[in-house]
């Protein structure tokens, strides 16, 4: 026996409406799903049909979509990156990033090795051979400003500290902030000590690990020390970035 014309005009009505109520899952590239069967990627809620446990599962091959549109590659941020990282443009944990290669040839970071090099050369320039907690671990400035001019990613620290961890790995130096190193190292008349640029233990989202900030040593105190801070961060405003004082300058080109 057939099922009615009704019957079956009802079945499709309910399965519109149970796929209609996955659409906000699917428009955003997910799979309704169970959420006892595997994802690559966490499940969302709130966006399926059905009971509680039926939910989105929008894998990494969608979530890393921004990241290879840009013609680079999603993975851990401690891993080595011959470029700079990027953050929201992968699925996973926030460590997960998208790792965008130098424009340099054979992945090469060429764009900051001339300033890089101009930078090692300068008796004027001060490069700490040492991370400022005494960490020594070939992430100091001195390293990562020999690597620079050699056209390789300066190496990041990985080691946590109070204001948060490093996550390791490597950076191509901005040659915006080398530039800035540049200019001001040669020109100021303060005494001129770099303390940190891609190394070091800063607070997570620091621009430190992308190779786009620097910090110098405060030296003297009073009325000296503020003049000396004034003028960094002066320049810091003239070059296009953002800086902060305190315990040392901070500068970052973004």
């Amino acid at each position: 026996m057939y099922p009615s014309l009704s019957l079956i005009f009802i079945l499709l009505v309910s399965i519109f409406l149970y796929v209609q109520g996955d659409r906000s899952c699917i428009r955003q590239g997910g799979v309704c799903q169970v959420n006892s069967k595997p994802c690559d990627n966490s499940y969302i809620r709130g966006l399926c049909n059905g009971a509680a446990s039926r939910q989105c599962c929008i894998s990494n091959a969608v979530k890393d979509r921004p990241c290879k549109n840009k013609g680079g590659k999603c993975q851990e941020n401690r891993l080595s990156c011959s470029g700079s990282y990027q953050r929201n443009l992968c699925g996973g944990g926030a460590t997960r990033q998208c790792c965008i290669p130098s424009s340099g040839t054979g992945g090469s970071c060429s764009s900051a090795k001339a300033i890089a090099c101009k930078i090692k050369n300068s008796s004027k320039i001060s490069l700490l051979r040492t991370n400022p907690s005494g960490v020594n671990d070939g992430a100091d400035p001195h390293s990562n400003i020999r690597d620079a001019c050699k056209g390789k990613p300066a190496k990041r620290s990985s080691y946590s500290c109070k204001e948060g961890k490093s996550p390791g790995g490597t950076v191509c130096l901005d040659s915006r902030i080398l530039q800035y190193i540049y200019n001001l190292g040669t020109s100021t008349k303060y005494q001129f000590q770099v303390n940190a640029i891609a190394g070091a233990c800063h607070s997570t989202t620091s621009k430190h690990y992308q190779g786009k900030a620097v910090d110098f040593q405060l030296h003297g105190s009073g009325s000296s020390r503020s003049a000396q801070e004034k003028s960094f961060r002066d320049a810091c405003t003239r070059a296009g970035g953002w800086s902060h004082g305190g315990t040392h300058v901070h500068c970052q080109i973004v």
